[in-house]
């Protein structure tokens, strides 16, 4: 809505057909943000993101460079 990204009106369609899964959000996502205290004034949304990737075993593409410099291994710079 502010212009920082460009998503297709077909959103859904095009991560589906990229092979990318949905994943939906709970407690335990939300449980796991109590992991990273060093993050409590950085964005609710983004430390949500962080949480629900640890939880999962997956990665966390970001071009977020505050995230990137903590040094989490499972945090990849999407702009390499």
């Amino acid at each position: 809505m502010i212009g920082k990204l460009e998503a297709p009106k077909n959103l859904i369609e095009t991560v589906n057909s990229a092979g990318l899964k949905n994943l939906s959000l709970n407690a335990d996502h939300a449980e796991g943000i109590v992991n990273f205290p060093a993050l409590a004034r950085h964005d609710p949304f983004d430390r949500m993101l962080l949480a629900q990737a640890k939880a999962e075993g997956l990665f966390l593409l970001t071009s977020d460079r505050f995230l990137i410099d903590q040094g989490f291994d499972f945090v990849l710079n999407a702009r390499d």
